[in-house]
C-alpha cells in the first residue's frame, strides 16, 4: 500500500525562519488541530519532493525523527512546478519507518517571496509490490475537467481506446497540465492514494519514480472501473493528457 500525501502554505512566506506547511483536506491522513498529518499504522517515508522557486531547504518532523534528526528532502525541485525529471528524493531501498498514530509535519525554509507558494510531497506506504511479468501498454487519456488551485481535485477523464475485457495493473502514470504538481490515483473502495509528480509539458521527462517503476504496482483495476484521479495544481485548469502504463495481468 502506497499514498501520497502533500503540504503547501497557508500564510504568507517568512523568509527570515522555517515556515511551517499545513497538510492538504486527505481523506486518508487525519490532522491534529495544528494541521500535522497522524499517521494511521506503520509506515515508512517512500520518497519526497520539494517544491519551491526559490529554496533553501525543507525537511519532515515527526517523534521518530526528531530523536537524531529532521529529515531534510534533497535533491529538491528548485522551481514550484516539477518539470522535466523533476529533483525527487527516492528512498525506496532503504525507506524511513514511522509508527502508528505518530505525527508528520513539514517545514521550509525559502527566499521566495511573500505571496509564493511552497509546497511538499511525501510518498508513505507499508510495501511496495514488484511488477509482474508480462508487456507494458502505454495508453493515453483525455481530461475532461478542471482543477482547483491548491487542493486535491478530482479530474474525470476517459480513453481513447476502450481497454478490452480484463484486469490492469498500473506501474507508471504522467498527467500532463501545465499548472500540475502532483498526481494520484484511487482504485476502487481503497482508502490509500499513490501517484507521481505531473508532467507540466507533453516533452518533459517523467521522475523516476514514475518511468522506470520504482513504486512497482500501484494498484489494479479492471476495465469496468478505471481509478479515480486527483490532481495538485497551482492554478485552475484542465489537465491536457495521460499516459498511463499498464500491465494486463488478467
Amino acid at each position: 500500500m502506497i499514498h501520497l500525501a502533500a503540504w503547501v502554505n497557508t500564510a504568507a512566506i517568512d523568509t527570515a525562519n522555517p515556515n511551517f506547511l499545513k497538510g492538504l483536506v486527505d481523506d486518508m491522513l487525519a490532522q491534529d488541530a495544528a494541521g500535522n498529518y497522524l499517521l494511521p499504522t506503520n509506515l515508512a517515508l517512500l520518497a519526497a519532493a520539494y517544491f519551491d522557486a526559490a529554496p533553501k531547504n525543507a525537511y519532515l518532523k515527526s517523534p521518530q525523527l526528531n530523536k537524531i534528526s529532521p529529515r531534510y528532502i534533497t535533491p529538491m525541485i528548485g522551481a514550484l512546478l516539477p518539470g522535466s525529471r523533476p529533483g525527487i528524493q527516492i528512498e525506496t531501498q532503504s525507506p524511513f519507518q514511522f509508527t502508528a498514530q505518530e505525527y508528520l509535519s513539514a517545514y521550509v525554509n525559502t527566499a521566495a517571496s511573500v505571496a509564493a507558494t511552497v509546497a511538499v510531497g511525501a510518498w508513505l506506504g507499508d510495501s511496495i509490490t514488484p511488477s509482474p511479468g508480462g508487456q507494458v501498454y502505454e495508453v493515453h487519456c483525455t481530461p475532461s475537467s478542471a482543477t482547483t488551485a491548491l487542493v486535491w481535485s478530482t479530474v474525470n477523464y476517459s480513453f481513447d481506446q476502450a481497454l478490452p475485457s480484463g484486469t490492469y495493473a498500473m506501474i507508471g502514470a504522467s498527467v500532463v497540465s501545465a499548472n500540475g504538481l502532483l498526481a494520484r490515483w484511487k482504485f476502487g473502495m481503497a482508502g490509500n492514494r499513490p501517484g507521481y509528480p505531473c508532467l507540466n509539458a507533453v516533452s518533459n521527462i517523467a521522475s523516476e519514480l514514475d518511468r522506470l517503476a520504482l513504486l512497482g504496482v500501484i494498484g489494479l483495476f479492471p476495465n469496468t472501473n478505471q481509478p479515480f484521479l486527483e490532481v495538485l495544481a497551482n492554478a485552475a485548469e484542465t489537465p491536457s493528457d495521460i499516459f498511463m502504463r499498464l500491465i494486463k495481468v488478467a
